[in-house]
């Protein structure tokens, strides 16, 4: 049995929800803080970097655990959804703060591989704690009934999505 429409009052407050917490994302990044304004100790080595530097580091760890080969360029580029000479710049001044390493593929040469550095790794972990603990903060403002709420809503918010893409993409074949 289908929901019952929404009214337009709770579309248009839910609008004004996701442009507003659209703009806090926008601060966050301007600011360099996961929910924060305040500088804080585990933005050593952070402050000073680019949004897409710390994305790349973020995208790097993630997806190159199961790839003790490293990253290519083109899957970091289709990670990142961008071309590949795109991500250029903030290889290279991840490489120069010794946060990545570059290497050659073993088996053809013309692909470069990336690595995450221990000074890379290091910074991530430090940065992931402190993340992880703003999180828990903001969630036990909200208490526990609600903080559960959010996060099968956020769920079922990803499972739409997710239903809707493959609905585009069985449209399109």
């Amino acid at each position: 049995m289908p929901n019952q429409p929404v009214s337009d009052e709770v579309v248009h407050h839910f609008l004004e929800n996701i442009l507003q917490f659209n703009r806090f994302v926008i601060d966050v990044k301007q600011n360099h803080s996961p929910f924060s304004r305040h500088k804080h100790k585990c933005d050593e080595g952070v402050s000073d970097m680019r949004h897409s530097e710390r994305m790349l580091l973020f995208a790097i760890a993630d997806r190159g655990k199961d790839r003790p080969d490293g990253l290519s360029v083109s899957e970091l580029s289709q990670l990142m959804q961008v071309k590949p000479p795109s991500i250029t710049a903030p290889l290279n001044a991840l490489e120069e703060r010794g946060m990545i390493q570059r290497t050659q593929d073993e088996n053809d040469r013309r692909i470069v591989r990336i690595h995450l550095t221990q000074n890379g790794q290091a910074l991530l972990q430090k940065n992931r704690r402190h993340l992880y603990e703003r999180a828990r903060d903001m969630l036990n403002y909200l208490g526990v009934e609600k903080a559960e709420q959010l996060s099968s809503i956020l769920d079922s918010i990803f499972e739409y999505f997710e239903k809707d893409r493959e609905k585009t993409n069985a449209e399109k074949h």
